[in-house]
Order: structure tokens, then sequence, then C-alpha cells
């Protein structure tokens, strides 16, 4: 039989953390597991930090670096990189990617002396597209969610390889067998890794563990024990992808499907099958992902002083984080009002950089296109106070921002049924136009789905546009009340 290589993977995978303590979190987790791992130089780990932790670590828990950086020395740790502040990679554009991926790798090498080979990828979310921009970051393999492969088994025992555009990467199946609920013993978990490992060649199986994972595992002495199964065994090996991919040769090829794990299951959504279907169901989303498109184009054109183009690039980058882009808990609403409302910040001020600055004067702008990207005009009016754009859905005002203290005065959240007790059917932002009968305007206080209201779901059409005079008339037609009146 051959040897079963066992790789283990800590993941600060994202989640919106409320009143979450960091530092807990770290003396909890990291710490003891440090202490581990520094004690026992057999038992090897892979390490995926984000951007803005790493910099909490560096800065709050300096001593941490340094023994990660002696353990990398040693080879008995591995890290991986991504995003630096975790964007939902196939929604940005590939100089994005790139651009956030080397970040977090030059603080990487910067901090533990090595630059990463591999990538892991919040909660799957996957495009074949993504592997271009990972090859062009110099990057060799990638972790998914073992559900996303053809096979199903309890654990895959080995890697694939797949190709974009004369492209290859390396896929490891990551899997996720541990719960805060419920930990395996060591001993079951020992005899599980047999079940499905190749009889004649080599095997290697990636385990993902969670922060909240490693604090049981830590405090029943799981690692320990399980560290002398596999020293007794022949058969097991404790180690990190590089060691495995250095000695052993990939040969399956498998293409996988545009995908996001099931463990990715925004609040008020069933399921989806793909990023973009998500994107195309939520229009608080897609409204962020069109702010991010426009003002990404903005910098693009931008041909001045180029570390205000780099400062203005930074800022966007902020804004692409996921944590603004979905809700995962409704336990969590006011920090994914929070995420977003410091979204639209970042995307103002990378705005501001490029609309004040001085080669360029951009003082106001009056247009109309495909703004959204939702086959129907809106209409931009941008001065030097403010920005405001009109959508022909409903005839609102859906953004208005207020450039002095950059902020977006229509970032709202749709209520949900379950949570507050109103469904709301439609966006609420500024002037939403409202025809309702008498005996139905109680009902509407009461909750908006119960009224007869019209006018924010239908389409206005545009009887003038005078972008010299600043002036947009809008009208609709339809149908109201009990005999349909036009």
């Amino acid at each position: 039989m051959g040897i079963i290589h066992v790789s283990f993977v800590l993941h600060w995978q994202y989640k919106q953390k409320g009143t979450v303590d960091i530092e807990k979190t770290y003396q909890n987790t990291y710490k003891k597991l440090l202490t581990f791992l520094y004690t026992n130089p057999k038992f090897h780990f892979t390490f995926y930090f984000y951007g803005p932790y790493l910099e909490w670590l560096n800065k709050n828990h300096k001593e941490a670096v340094d023994i990660l950086s002696e353990l990398s020395s040693r080879k008995q740790v591995e890290f991986l990189t991504g995003g630096y502040y975790e964007p939902l990679l196939p929604l940005i554009l590939p100089a994005d990617r790139v651009g956030q991926i080397e970040l977090l790798t030059t603080n990487l090498r910067k901090y533990f002396g090595k630059k990463p080979r591999g990538i892991f990828i919040p909660y799957s979310v996957w495009e074949p597209s993504l592997i271009s921009s990972f090859r062009t970051s110099g990057l060799d393999y990638i972790f998914l969610d073992s559900e996303l492969f053809s096979e199903k088994k309890e654990f895959l025992p080995t890697p694939k390889f797949m190709e974009d555009l004369g492209k290859l990467i390396t896929l490891i199946p990551l899997h996720f067998p541990f719960t805060t609920k419920e930990l395996p013993s060591p001993e079951s978990f020992f005899k599980s890794l047999f079940n499905d490992a190749d009889k004649t060649e080599d095997s290697f199986i990636s385990i993902a563990v969670s922060p909240s994972q490693l604090a049981e595992l830590v405090k029943t002495s799981w690692l320990e024990k399980f560290l002398n199964l596999c020293n007794e065994s022949e058969n097991i090996e404790i180690t990190v992808p590089q060691a495995y991919l250095k000695t052993n040769t990939v040969f399956e090829k498998q293409y996988i499907y545009p995908a996001t794990s099931s463990k990715f299951v925004p609040y008020d959504t069933k399921s989806i099958n793909s990023i973009r279907e998500f994107l195309y169901e939520k229009p608080q989303a897609q409204s962020l992902y069109a702010r991010m498109m426009y003002v990404n184009s903005q910098i693009m054109q931008y041909r001045g002083d180029s570390s205000r183009k780099k400062t203005a690039k930074q800022y966007l980058w902020q804004a692409q984080g996921q944590s603004a882009y979905f809700l995962l808990d409704d336990e969590y609403i006011k920090d994914y009002f929070n995420a977003k409302e410091e979204a639209y910040r970042h995307l103002l001020m990378a705005e501001k950089m490029v609309r004040e600055a001085p080669d360029t004067s951009i003082n106001e702008i009056v247009t109309s296109f495909d703004y959204d990207m939702d086959g129907k005009k809106e209409y931009l009016f941008l001065n030097a106070d403010f920005n405001a754009f009109i959508s022909l859905s409903g005839g609102i005002l859906y953004e208005l921002d207020l450039l002095i203290n950059n902020k977006n005065y229509c970032n709202t959240i749709l209520r949900n049924k379950a949570n507050d007790g109103v469904q709301d059917f439609y966006q609420k932002k500024m002037f939403v136009d409202h025809l309702i009968e008498e005996e139905e305007f109680k009902k509407y206080l009461v909750d908006a789905s119960q009224s007869s209201a019209v006018f924010p779901l239908i389409n206005y059409t545009e009887t003038k546009f005078d972008v010299h005079k600043k002036e947009l008339y809008l009208q609709a037609q339809v149908l109201f009340g009990l005999f349909q009146q036009p």
C-alpha cells in the first residue's frame, strides 16, 4: 500500500464576526497551535491568513510571526496566498486579482521568508477563468472544496489538474470532516483515511480546520493523539502540499464548472450554483458590484500621477472585500450593513482621488448608459458635492453620495419576513412613487408586501433628458386599483 500524505489547512474563512474577540481567538487557537508545532517538529501545518489579519498579527503579536518564520525555515509549515482583502475573485478584473494576490504574497514573503505557491479561495467561489490570473501570479496549485469534484467519496485520494487557455494548474480537493459540535475521535479519523486511499500509489488528503475547530482540537489534545497514531504507522505521513507535489506527479485531468461550496449559503438564500447566479438574484449585491466596476473604469482611464492612481487602486481593493456582498447570518446584520458602508466609503475615496486630480479636475458629469448592466439605461449626475444615480426601474433615485463625508445615503437593506416581520418586495430608495387605495394604506404601513402599490415595480420611460440643463423627465403608465383604471 502507498503512503497516505495528510495535510492540515488552517483557514480564517470569512464570516461576519460580530463581537468576536480576535485577541481571544488568537490566545485560544493560534498561540496554542504554535506551541504544539514548535515542540512537535514532525507535525506539519498549512496556514491561510487574509491580509488584514496578517497585519493585525504582525502588529500585536510579533513573537507569533517570528515563530512562524522559524517553522517555515524548518519546512514544517507552509503558507497560502489569496486576495488581500478577501474579494470574490470571479467578480473583480484580472488586474485586481493579480494585484491583491501579489500584495498578500509580498507580505507573506516579507514576514516568513518564502513565496507561497498555493492559494486558498474562501467558500471555493470558483470560475475557470481564475486559472490565468493565478498562473500570472506564479501559483502552482489551488485548494477547492472536495464536493466540487465529480468523484463522490469521503476522501479524494489524489490532486487533479485543469487547463484553461493553455494554462495548467493543480487542483487539491479540500475536505471538511470536522464540526464544532462533534469531532471524530483521533482513532476513527485515522481509520477513515484508509477507506478511499489508493491501494498501490501514494495518496494526498487535505483537511480543512477553522479556528473554532482548532480550539476544540487543542483543548482535547486531539492533535497529540493523532500524531502518536501516525508515528506508530508506516502508511501515514503528515506533510504540506509543496513537499508532496515535489515528489509526486499529478496525471489526472478534471474540469470544474463555475461553482461555490455548499457551505456558502447567504442569509435568505436557499442555495446557489455560482457566484454570478447569486449576484443576479440580489439587487443589493448587484448595485455594489456595478459601483465597483464603474469606479474601476474611472481609475483605468486616468493617465495622470502614478502615485495618485496607486492610492485610488488601494481604496478600490479595500472596497472589494466579500463581507459587503452577502449576509451569512441575520445575527450579524449590523456588521453586514457596516461592511457595505465601508465599501461605499472606499469607492468614493477612490473616485475622488481621480476626479479631484489637478491634471483632470472633473467637476461635473451628466450622462446616461447601462451603468448597472441590467439592460436598461441609468442616469448619472455627478458634481463636486454629490453623485445622484437614477434608475428607470421604479423611477427611483437609488444612490445619493455626499462627497464631503464619503457616504451613500441610499445604502439600505431589504427587510425579511422571518427576521423583521415584514417582507420588502422592492428596493427602499429615494423618490419612490406610490399610488395606494385608501383602504390599502393601513396595510401598507404594517407590511408593504400587502399593498397594491404598483409604481416601484414597473419600468419608467424617458420623455426628456437634457444634459446641458441637467434635467430628466420620466413617466409611467399603470392600471390601478380594484377597477384597473389607467
